[in-house]
């Protein structure tokens, strides 16, 4: 018997043209966005548009202020609001700044972008483009290449420390859980590093630079502030929901144990009782599974509610229950400086060896956030391993400790903060992490010593509560508030339609439109504060 056909009626021409326009359409929307031709992006530019005769005095300057460009509309609208309050700055050259590798023609490319971007709208007279040609510079370095891992991160070329900046820029793009010295494509980063840090020397050595404004302090980004470190100059990072000064003893957006306990100093008890009240407040909404402003970049609520699927998997035996926190392999992990071990993928490795001789539980809970190949990775380390037990994605912290967790271990992650407010003690893996300094969590001084609390944990299962992981809060997201533009972030989330979209041009309007803005007034005189003070992170006096 003959299958029987199904006979299609053809689309209609409309439909078909319908779908058609529909396409060309979005893709000349996608054209305008990255022109920065949309809209938003047109109304932004007028907002912050320059006269011709602003923009003459700044090209007269023999001083520069240097902007890695291009960034997300996010990060050129605070830089436009940083630039314009700055006003002892308010005539100096503005001039951006683009490293990539490219072809012939991507530096006509890059420029007419440049010409029709926010930031030459606002009076950047230029753009200095560093285009890494890779067949050109091939035989140029002849460099004696690091061949481990701790060679790389150590690596400096020109008096510049950028290891830990080639070692995690390796690992994003090529999305490899740790790093390959035999690779080929190691030695080409390790040259096109090289080549930006002799162009940026000439750049730094032929103009008299004032400041460098880049995005992040990680990966290639993160060599323009190295440099400004090493001629003295001072260096920003400037996003929506911080603003940072870059040193060369603190090269990380990040204040450390030191810079916390000075801020705590100057507190009134008043203001310490006020804050720690309002810490708890925050704390008991992450705990109950709300979203917190401050782990805007996760998408994963880790203390959502136990639910049904929480099933019973902690071992209820008299072995110690010990919980691995893990990290994103490939997302920067010396954003903090560097740690006991060459990367997140080694302290893993580590952990499994270390295991073997001790009669524990061990659980691995992948991070909310994994990408890739992660999960697979993490697998393959434990899996001839039964004293560990890989805990499923969704599994609530909340049920873990309800079920017995006895202690937790991360490099530097939030937990170190999170878990000992419910009676669990953590272990962190570094000397950089943001917890060092507290004593809320335990911070080895070096490899050594934390092998050593590895191998005698059971010493370390009990936690005594205290109010310091709230003091600690309190003065890291309340007196530095999470974002020195808007006064509450997370209703400006809430409003935009979340993380995505404040990083698009929509944030344009919402700026424009908004009453959710800092009085000007209160923003200029912060940001003028800022830069006459020592503190490394803006402080909006409100608060």
């Amino acid at each position: 018997m003959c299958k029987s056909q199904v006979i299609r009626d053809p689309l209609p021409d409309s439909v078909r043209n319908m779908g058609f326009i529909r396409g060309v359409v979005s893709f000349l929307n996608r054209l305008a966005a990255l022109l920065e031709l949309d809209a938003p992006s047109r109304r932004i530019k007028q907002r912050f548009h320059k006269t011709r005769r602003q923009n003459s005095l700044r090209k007269q300057s023999n001083t520069t202020i240097l902007v890695e460009w291009p960034q997300v509309p996010s990060n050129m609208l605070s830089i436009s609001v940083f630039l314009d309050s700055m006003s002892a700055y308010a005539n100096y050259e503005l001039v951006g700044i683009r490293m990539a590798a490219g072809g012939y023609f991507s530096g006509i490319k890059q420029k007419v972008k440049f010409k029709l971007s926010l930031f030459h709208a606002t009076g950047f007279s230029n753009l200095i483009y560093l285009n890494f040609k890779r067949r050109y510079f091939r035989h140029k370095y002849k460099i004696d290449f690091p061949r481990t891992k701790e060679d790389v991160l150590k690596f400096r070329y020109d008096g510049v420390s950028i290891g830990d900046l080639i070692y995690d820029t390796y690992l994003t793009r090529f999305q490899s859980a740790t790093l390959n010295v035999q690779d080929i494509e190691l030695e080409n980063l390790v040259r096109e590093f090289c080549f930006y840090i002799d162009m940026l020397n000439e750049i730094f050595m032929s103009r008299k630079i004032k400041s460098v404004i880049v995005s992040h302090s990680v990966y290639h980004y993160g060599l323009v502030s190295r440099m400004a470190a090493k001629f003295g100059v001072e260096a920003f990072i400037v996003q929506i929901d911080s603003l940072f000064k870059l040193t060369s003893k603190y090269p990380h957006p990040a204040l450390s144990g030191e810079e916390l306990h000075q801020v705590i100093e100057s507190l009134s008890p008043k203001q310490i009782e006020r804050g720690i009240i309002d810490s708890k407040n925050k704390m008991n909404d992450r705990f109950a599974g709300n979203f917190s402003p401050e782990l805007e970049l996760s998408t994963g609520i880790a203390f959502s509610q136990e639910t049904e699927n929480n099933l019973h998997i902690i071992k209820n035996n008299d072995r110690l229950n010990v919980l691995v926190a893990t990290h994103d392999f490939f997302d920067a992990p010396h954003c903090y400086g560097e740690f006991f071990y060459p990367d997140f993928y080694c302290w893993l490795v580590r952990l499994e060896e270390l295991s073997r001789a001790k009669d524990f539980n061990w659980y691995i809970k992948v991070h909310p956030d994994a990408r890739g190949a992660m999960l697979t990775v993490i697998e393959e380390i434990f899996c001839n391993n039964d004293n560990f037990t890989l805990l499923p994605r969704n599994i609530s912290h909340h049920s873990l400790i309800s079920q017995g967790i006895d202690v937790a271990l991360t490099v530097h992650g939030t937990i170190g903060m999170e878990y000992p407010l419910l009676g669990i003690p953590v272990v962190n893996a570094s000397l950089n992490n943001p917890h060092a300094g507290f004593d809320f969590c335990h911070t080895p001084e070096s490899r050594e010593a934390y092998e050593d609390v590895i191998n005698n944990l059971e010493k370390y299962r009990t936690y005594t509560y205290s109010d310091s992981p709230h003091l600690y809060h309190f003065v890291k997201h309340s007196v530095f508030l999470k974002s020195w533009l808007f006064k509450d972030f997370n209703l400006m989330l809430r409003e935009i339609g979340g993380y995505r979209s404040s990083m698009s041009s929509q944030i344009y309007d919402y700026f424009l439109n908004t009453s959710n803005l800092f009085d000007v007034e209160e923003i200029f005189q912060s940001v003028n504060d800022f830069l006459e003070t020592p503190e490394r992170q803006i402080r909006i006096r409100s608060y």
